[in-house]
């Protein structure tokens, strides 16, 4: 039987330990960025998303297309697809986005 995932108390039954447990996370904090830095929790890694960038893309396409009035096509593209970075955060760089 392969694990994916276990909840709660569920991992005591199934004979597991939190040394042998990571959680891994998309839900940027500075809580569980500290806990990164600190290397002694099951918390190993997080994706930082950049709700802040997001807000100041959406402005200037907003503002191209509305009030210079160029095409959705020309500012943005056929694809409609804006990538943005989003960076791993793990023990060797949380330092970096600590507050």
């Amino acid at each position: 039987m392969k694990v994916n995932s276990l909840f709660g108390s569920d991992k005591k039954a199934a004979g597991y330990s939190q040394e042998d447990m990571f959680v891994v996370g998309v839900d940027w904090s500075d809580r569980n960025i500290e806990m990164i830095a600190a290397n002694n929790t099951a918390v190993v890694a997080t994706i930082l998303q950049p709700f802040g960038d997001s807000a100041l893309i959406a402005a200037d396409l907003i503002n191209k297309i509305v009030v210079e009035g160029k095409s959705p096509e020309e500012v943005i593209g056929t694809v409609r697809v804006i990538y943005m970075d989003a960076p791993l955060i793990i023990s060797a760089n949380a330092q970096e986005y600590i507050k």
